[in-house]
């Protein structure tokens, strides 16, 4: 975790040419470039089929970030999934140098993913939670800077974003 943050403080005040505090594209573009073949070797990874979890899951990543990789897991169940999602985390670890190392976080089930770094979902954070917890990131569900009809609305917005949710929910997870 300090590593990401040190990168993403470094990468703030070097790759911003005009607002930056110490503009250095070249440093901006050496953490991009780095976070980008960290990425790329996690999903090659994946898709290698050389990590230990169910093969008939056809495990593939549907979106990666600087910060993150979801992999849809077809067919598993929460602790089946929990396990693979494990199994990737450590596989992908072990294929970085110290201290890259990826953390499961969480599993969302089911996932809407509008755009970068925009998605919603039901997430679980270990096998043994019982029932979801709503989660949104980047999407105006989560946000606190505005007015109480805004507010309200958004809450319309958010049950439209359940109910979407909802109808990918074929089994119980």
């Amino acid at each position: 975790m300090g590593l990401k943050l040190m990168a993403n403080v470094i990468f703030g005040y070097t790759a911003a040419s005009f607002s930056g505090r110490m503009p250095c594209v070249e440093v901006g573009d050496s953490i991009v470039h780095k976070s980008r073949e960290t990425l790329e070797r996690a999903i090659e990874l994946v898709h290698s089929g050389k990590i230990p979890f169910p093969q008939s899951c056809n495990a593939r990543v549907v979106y990666g970030d600087t910060d993150s990789l979801f992999v849809h897991l077809p067919g598993l169940g929460r602790a089946e999934a929990f396990t693979a999602a494990e199994a990737i985390a450590k596989a992908v670890t072990s294929a970085n140098p110290a201290p890259i190392k990826l953390r499961l976080e969480k599993i969302y089930y089911p996932c809407l993913l509008e755009a970068k770094k925009r998605y919603a979902g039901y997430a679980y954070q270990d096998a043994s939670q019982t029932g979801p917890v709503f989660d949104a990131k980047g999407l105006e569900t989560v946000r606190r800077d505005c007015s109480p009809f805004v507010s309200e609305v958004r809450s319309v917005l958010d049950l439209n974003v359940t109910l979407r949710l909802n109808k990918f929910l074929p089994t119980p997870f």
